[in-house]
């Protein structure tokens, strides 16, 4: 069974609707997550990956053409497939790169030390002490802090995927 019609046997074709619009709704937001990801991370990665300055800026770095080139030239051929399966690929792959970005973050975490003597500090950072850099914050409010919304707002959307796969594929 699928969501929309739980909604149709709960709330009749109004219920079925308003399941199919909080749906879009909120998958539209998953990709607009990916896409915004995509137009700030990407260009500081491939600027990385190429050894070039902060100020270098090419076609190709440039973050408003890089997501129209994942949108037409990842997003849109996934979203054609007819069926789901192949996405199996894609996920592995997804899951694979988690994997190593945990490994990574984990490693990375007994190998740099805590107490570095210089750091290059703003003003903020400057009135902290060595023990309040160390210890992990469960919540910190900043300016940049709006920039992690779309990443915990994809961390919602994830789940009502499996429904559906589930059904298509049990077909």
């Amino acid at each position: 069974m699928v969501y929309e019609k739980l909604g149709e046997q709960v709330f009749g074709t109004t219920g079925k609707f308003v399941i199919f619009g909080a749906t879009s709704l909120q998958n539209t937001g998953a990709m607009l997550s990916y896409l915004f990801i995509v137009k700030n991370e990407l260009p500081s990665a491939i600027k990385f990956l190429m050894g070039e300055e902060e100020t270098f800026s090419a076609w190709y770095v440039d973050g408003r053409v890089l997501v129209v080139i994942v949108t037409f030239g990842i997003i849109l051929p996934l979203c054609l497939l007819k069926n789901l399966g192949y996405l199996g690929y894609t996920s592995g792959f997804s899951l694979s790169c988690m994997v190593f970005f945990l490994i990574v973050v984990i490693y990375k975490k007994f190998q740099i030390r805590c107490d570095v003597p210089e750091l290059n500090l703003t003003n903020s950072a400057a009135n902290s002490t060595n023990a309040d850099m160390c210890m992990p914050k469960y919540v910190t409010f900043n300016s940049k802090t709006v920039y992690a919304l779309p990443t915990i707002a994809f961390a919602f959307v994830c789940h009502p995927s499996v429904l559906p796969i589930y059904s298509e594929l049990k077909e």
